[in-house]
């Protein structure tokens, strides 16, 4: 009976810390909220930044390239559309969605999957965002808006966004690994 009375402390315990894990804190996703919560805004691609992979999936430096090939996204009062509407979400929730929670990985291991995605750490984030011209440095994956479709699954690609003057930044948060060579995104910006 002590047993899972401990056990259930312990588990309100986690359940309450995962709770406070939500709020947001951060300025800089303040500010990109407050920016998507706009009415009807058009965001034309102007720049990209892609790395090469490298042996045992490591990822290049970032390098900029002006192109202009995706289709535009539009913002709308906090939600997103890009061929999909999307609503915004957490990156604990968003990290979930990718890897699975801690207690589903101690419960069922680590994911079998073959393929399974490889998260960018905040330093890589910053050199891509770097690359693309932002001036903010991220202390943080929390701090990036991130993306939920219509029936609360991820984007088909888990990236963070991040507005700053007049500049919507979409920055690829995660990448399966391919073969030595092959071209990963690492995100684009977009104006209006």
């Amino acid at each position: 009976m002590r047993k899972i009375s401990v056990f259930l402390a312990l588990l309100a315990t986690v359940l309450l810390l995962a709770g406070c894990q939500n709020a947001d804190h951060s300025a800089v996703r303040a500010h990109t909220a407050t920016v998507l919560k706009q009415n009807h805004q058009v965001w034309h691609e102007t720049a990209t930044a892609v790395s090469i992979q490298g042996q045992a999936g490591r990822l290049s430096a970032p390098q900029f390239r002006p192109e202009t090939i995706l289709s535009p996204w539009v913002s709308d009062r906090g939600r997103l559309k890009q061929g999909v509407t999307y609503r915004q979400r957490h990156y604990a929730t968003q990290k979930a969605a990718l890897i699975g929670t801690p207690f589903e990985n101690w419960v069922f291991g680590p994911p079998h999957r073959k393929h399974h995605p490889h998260l960018l750490t905040v330093a890589q984030v910053n050199a891509a965002l770097k690359v693309l011209g932002a001036k903010a440095r991220l202390s943080s994956l929390d701090e990036l808006v991130y993306l939920k479709g219509g029936r609360g699954q991820a984007s088909v690609e888990p990236v963070g966004i991040l507005c700053e003057e007049g500049r919507l930044y979409v920055i690829q948060v995660s990448y399966y690994p391919l073969a030595a060579g092959a071209e990963i995104s690492r995100g684009a910006v977009y104006t209006r």
